[in-house]
């Protein structure tokens, strides 16, 4: 059984443990141990948050890939006509990409909670509550959403994910349930026969290039020196499809790195490792994540699609880059074998120690995710390259 805690977050309290900068967190109402949130809600927003004990039930609940809807009350500036309503129920397109059809309706203004403070309107324009229900989770998208047809945000107020709600839950109030986790996906026996070949792409199909979304391959590719030429191949050939996951997670202006061993050498990379067969990409990386690092973190965007290959002849890598969000370290967590430190760098110290860099793709990642680069996270599943291993 997972323990589940449905907590009414309080305007300006952030969805995490700690802060360095002293604001109020989920520390100071929810003294239980071992419970992460799963999903987010913004400093500014309030509402229903729910956290729990159990990995696979904290992807589930947050993973746009389950569509888990949410429902959401929200207080607009001015009245929305009818055919700005019908926009956001067709899909609006944001500037990272089109929405998936929100159902959404005007109501009368909810009973809910005073806030503290109180929200700022105009005696001169009127305002409106709507109910607008998502089933996936970008960046402050509802209050895109309304910007864009023209009534921003002036409260919002997250009331069910699911089949949970606020109920008689008070701002700072929170239950605790618990509840059947979902099955985690098999882990991957060891396989008898032969060996696949790799996909068509790493054979070099004539004619095939990356798609326009895809990051062409980083630099020259460096020879191998001979002595150590069989011993990588050979550790490279243990996996068989090379499809890989990293994530690029900032707090603060620092990014998290981890100090891992590489034939005997300490090098930087990013939280990276192989997708397992059956595994989706999203909880790959989430995954490996936390199993490198000991931080649990949201998944909230998609930065690209990498091609790597070490050197001549050697097997290629299709890494898939997200962008996450930091929920809380967990100091029970083992690392995994050859991992030394997780790492919290500036883009100018990772820079600094460039000589460090497992690869090219470390400083890659860094500087697309600088450039403001992003992608729909919708987009993985229209991923040009075997989701699987082997």
């Amino acid at each position: 059984m997972a323990r589940l805690i449905l907590f009414n977050k309080p305007f300006q309290v952030l969805s995490q443990f700690t802060d360095p900068r002293g604001r109020r967190t989920l520390k100071d109402f929810i003294p239980v141990p071992g419970v992460y949130p799963a999903g987010r809600l913004d400093w500014d927003s309030e509402g229903l948050l729910l956290l729990t004990d159990d990995g696979a039930l904290q992807a589930h609940i947050a993973s746009p890939r389950f569509h888990q809807a949410k429902t959401y009350l929200v207080q607009v500036e001015g009245e929305p006509a009818e055919d700005a309503l019908q926009r956001l129920r067709q899909g609006i397109t944001l500037k990272d990409g089109p929405c998936r059809p929100a159902p959404v309706k005007a109501v009368p203004p909810p009973a809910l909670w005073p806030r503290h403070p109180p929200v700022r309107t105009r005696l001169t324009v009127a305002d409106q509550w709507l109910e607008l229900t998502l089933d996936e989770g970008r960046n402050r998208q509802v209050r895109r959403m309304t910007a864009a047809i023209g009534h921003p945000t002036l409260r919002l107020v997250r009331w069910r994910i699911g089949d949970w709600d606020l109920s008689d839950l008070a701002p700072g109030e929170w239950r605790e349930l618990h509840i059947h986790a979902p099955k985690k996906p098999p882990r991957p026996g060891p396989r008898k026969g032969r060996r696949r070949a790799p996909p068509r792409a790493a054979r070099g199909r004539r004619g095939w290039a990356p798609p326009a979304a895809v990051a062409a391959r980083p630099g020259a590719l460096p020879s191998a020196p001979a002595a150590n030429h069989r011993r990588i191949r050979n550790r490279m050939n243990s996996f068989q499809a090379h499809i890989t996951v990293a994530t690029v997670v900032e707090h603060e202006g620092r990014l998290l790195f981890v100090r891992e061993t590489q034939n005997g050498e300490a090098v930087i990379n990013q939280p990276a490792g192989h997708a397992e067969f059956g595994e989706d990409l999203m909880q790959a990386a989430y995954r490996e994540t936390l199993e490198e690092t000991a931080w649990r973190v949201e998944i909230t965007g998609l930065l690209g699609w990498y091609i790597f290959q070490p050197y001549k002849g050697a097997g290629v890598y299709y890494r898939t880059c997200f962008i996450a969000e930091p929920q809380g370290h967990d100091p029970h967590q083992k690392l995994d074998t050859g991992i030394l430190e997780a790492l919290w760098l500036t883009p100018e110290e990772l820079a600094q120690r460039r000589a460090e860099h497992r690869s090219p793709l470390v400083a890659r990642c860094v500087e697309d995710y600088q450039s403001g680069r992003r992608l729909p996270l919708d987009a993985i599943y229209q991923h040009p390259w075997p989701l699987q291993r082997g």
